[in-house]
């Protein structure tokens, strides 16, 4: 049972790599103070506010906006998981994807006493 979640744990990384080097970069920069809108940064500078049902282009629909993290729906067009199946890769319908905010990725650990 834990080599099946191993495995499992393998495949939802590694189709999320495969996901993200194909989509746009971009970073969660945390909810507004109603928690109804969230803040994304698609380059540089270029900051915007994003609702839930909002297609992000590239990653896929806005399903959750919460203080910590934001959650993207992508959904496989019928083509996409024909390309996937003709290259003997694994083919899903919907890839569900938690983006941490960018400023909590990097916590610094603390001292040790």
């Amino acid at each position: 049972m834990k080599t099946y979640g191993a495995l499992w744990g393998i495949l939802i990384v590694w189709l999320w790599s495969a996901a993200v080097v194909q989509a746009q970069e971009f970073r969660y920069l945390g909810p507004s103070p109603s928690m109804t809108t969230g803040r994304i940064e698609l380059a540089p500078g270029q900051v915007r506010e994003v609702s839930v049902g909002d297609e992000i282009p590239g990653w896929g629909r806005v399903i959750v906006i919460t203080e910590t993290h934001l959650v993207v729906e992508r959904r496989l067009s019928e083509a996409e998981q024909e390309r996937l199946r003709s290259q003997g890769m694994a083919v899903y319908t919907v890839l569900e994807l938690r983006i941490p905010r960018a400023d909590l990725g990097a916590q610094p650990l603390p001292p040790r006493r």
